[in-house]
């Protein structure tokens, strides 16, 4: 368009100065001295043109050329960053296909000529990771944190979570609790790190990390629940806890909160503790207590485990608890063994028989079945129910 404008202009300027030499063509007269120069008008006027047109190309190709290394310059950075973005989606597309190998390679190809090369550092770093090549996946790391330092929580985040995912618990743990240190405030750090500690079992490092999650709101109220019954119930039931005795037990079951001691995952686990350590009197009242408010069937199932001097007592607690659970398996072992304890050898062989196709309890009630078999002098019956 500009051009045709411009074609337009230079005609109708043309026709114009054609026009006008044929009416009177006049002169331009140059004089100095004793010498004079006449020339057409038209003349000078194209000669004018034709020098202007000549200087502008003239300045016009010098610019270009002082101008040219920034442009080549500029051209250059361009295509180096195009093909950075072209190794940087086949990359992380090599990742999403789980070709570690292919991935690093791409994602590192002229990464210096990426605008924000941090994703390409992490990706590589994951890559790197995933076959086995541990000083790689950190020098990409330090790479990122060398060029983002301010993003130092992201990117440290980042090993800690590929650890996480490798399955290596205690190095993730090391990565995180530094993050804690750092940034004591950061909820995906507690988040993973709870997770953490799960794994690992570390039920006394959960508990004392709950306030702190509960304060940051880490978790929805239903989350935070289950986390919580989920600390105190593995804290409960840690072999360690055993070392301590009943003292020990008892320390940590009254150190919980009420509504925890409450939870039947929690009491079920404490009554686990204090049968190991022989508290029979003790485990049964937790137990009975318990169950008069709510029946559940790990506790009565764990009733059946209880052996003291109230076995009368405790059978007829059970049958009581029978009358609106009667098809409950774990009930029906308890009184098994309740009545077997008692010497009433018939009433718990009635019971046993009728929880053998159980799918949970079925292969532990045939073994009791043959043991008090056995005892019996019934030996092909019982070695029937061993083979069960």
């Amino acid at each position: 368009m500009k051009l045709i404008f411009t074609i337009i202009v230079a005609f109708t300027g043309a026709v114009a100065l054609a026009r006008m030499a044929m009416e009177d063509p006049g002169f331009v007269v140059f004089a100095w001295d004793e010498y004079t120069v006449k020339l057409p008008f038209l003349l000078f006027t194209l000669m004018m043109v034709v020098s202007f047109v000549a200087l502008y190309l003239l300045i016009n190709t010098l610019v270009g050329m002082f101008r040219a290394p920034r442009k080549i310059s500029k051209w250059n950075t361009k295509r180096n960053e195009f093909s950075s973005q072209e190794s940087t989606m086949k990359g992380y597309a090599a990742l999403i296909e789980g070709n570690w190998g292919k991935a690093e390679k791409a994602l590192l190809h002229k990464i210096e000529s990426d605008r924000s090369p941090m994703m390409g550092y992490l990706g590589a770093a994951y890559a790197a990771q995933q076959q086995g090549k541990m000083n790689e996946r950190d020098r990409c790391l330090d790479e990122a944190l060398k060029k983002y330092p301010g993003m130092g929580l992201a990117i440290n985040l980042t090993p800690a979570r590929l650890l996480f995912q490798n399955g290596d618990m205690p190095q993730s743990r090391e990565w995180l609790e530094r993050l804690k240190d750092s940034a004591p405030r950061n909820i995906p750090v507690i988040r993973l790190l709870s997770e953490v500690y799960q794994r690992l079992g570390d039920w006394h490092a959960l508990v004392k990390l709950l306030p702190k999650s509960s304060k940051l709101g880490a978790f929805t109220d239903d989350e935070f629940s289950d986390l919580e019954k989920a600390a105190y119930k593995g804290l409960l039931g840690s072999p360690a806890l055993l070392q301590g005795g009943l003292a020990r037990s008892e320390k940590v079951w009254h150190s919980l909160p009420i509504e925890t001691k409450k939870s039947p995952d929690a009491i079920a686990a404490y009554s686990r503790q204090l049968i190991a350590v022989d508290e029979m009197v003790a485990a049964e009242r937790v137990i009975r207590q318990s169950m008069n408010k709510s029946f559940n069937s790990e506790l009565a199932y764990l009733y059946g485990k209880v052996d003291c001097d109230l076995t009368s007592d405790q059978i007829k607690l059970a049958l009581s608890w029978a009358k609106e659970n009667e098809e409950n398996p774990s009930l029906k072992l308890t009184l098994a063994r309740l009545y077997q304890r008692n010497g009433e050898v018939s009433n718990a062989r009635g019971f046993l028989r009728q929880i053998l196709d159980d799918d949970e309890l079925g292969k532990e009630a045939s073994l009791e079945l043959a043991v008090l078999l056995e005892r019996n002098g019934e030996r092909e019956a019982a070695m029937l129910c061993y083979k069960m």
